[in-house]
């Protein structure tokens, strides 16, 4: 039950914090545009890593050259998403919500799913350093107990994300919201982009 709970709060360490997925989890939310699959991919892609971290080796985390790609890979598509998001915040668009009739294809969400969730290269490496090395020393028994523990943590956040702001998606319709919310969308993505940038100079 300690290894249970030992995952649990680790991993709910490492997805709360805010980055590409959760503003693009939040987005979906408001919008009400496919909000579960959103929430199945995210989530299944978290037990597809956590799987490869506690039961392999710390391969990609510690490669410089594949963290080099990753991270490369990663600033290009923070410093396009950051763009476009500023680009609506400049306009006061409100295309994001449902208002204007226009929504976001089932496709082209699972597509900026997997994006910003398996081109974020902190992913790999916080997932693959942080629940890997602590999982090199534990029996295989062990490491299923934490291996739930860390998946319960991945689906209540994602899921409870996804509640939280299909609850108060009817106050964030208006452009004035949106703007602020591409706003700080925009300074999120540009954020992380930049630190990747001084970690691979």
């Amino acid at each position: 039950m300690f290894l249970f709970f030992k995952g649990f709060f680790l991993s709910i360490s490492i997805i709360a914090s805010i980055g590409a997925q959760n503003v693009h989890v939040l987005k979906c939310g408001i919008n009400k545009t496919h909000i579960i699959p959103v929430c199945i991919i995210c989530f299944l892609c978290d037990v597809i890593l956590m799987s490869l971290a506690i039961w392999n080796s710390s391969y990609l985390a510690y490669n410089n050259t594949v963290k080099f790609l990753l991270s490369l890979s990663g600033i290009v598509f923070l410093v396009i998403y950051g763009g476009m998001s500023a680009y609506n915040a400049y306009k006061g668009s409100s295309l994001n919500t449902p208002c204007k009739g226009k929504t976001t294809s089932l496709r082209k969400n699972i597509l900026i799913t997997l994006a910003v969730t398996l081109l974020n290269p902190n992913v790999y490496i916080d997932i693959f350093i942080i629940i890997g090395s602590l999982a090199l020393y534990l029996s295989n028994q062990e490491k299923f107990a934490f291996f739930y523990g860390a998946i319960t943590a991945s689906f209540l956040w994602f899921f409870t994300l996804a509640i939280s702001t299909n609850l108060i998606s009817s106050y964030l319709t208006q452009p004035k919201y949106w703007r602020i919310i591409n706003c700080l969308t925009t300074i999120i993505m540009w954020s992380i982009a930049l630190k990747l940038l001084f970690d691979i100079i």
